[in-house]
């Protein structure tokens, strides 16, 4: 069986930025993939892996959601 993974979008927000911290400091433990339209927003964040994902571009959403 694989992993969980979830998928939070709009990471590098508010709200966003608060599920990752709660998620890690809690231990959660499978795959965290942040979605934000900036990436270099959440430069250096650890834990996670960050994916460019804007509702705009519908294929770019397709490809930052590979997987998840």
């Amino acid at each position: 069986m694989s992993e969980p993974v979830l998928f939070v979008s709009g990471a590098s927000g508010q709200l966003g930025r608060l599920v990752l911290e709660s998620l890690l400091s809690k231990g959660y433990a499978g795959r965290i993939i942040a979605g934000t339209r900036d990436p270099s927003k959440l430069a250096g964040l650890k834990g996670v892996e960050v994916r460019k994902a804007d509702f705009t571009d519908k294929a770019g959403l397709i490809e930052a959601l590979k997987g998840v």
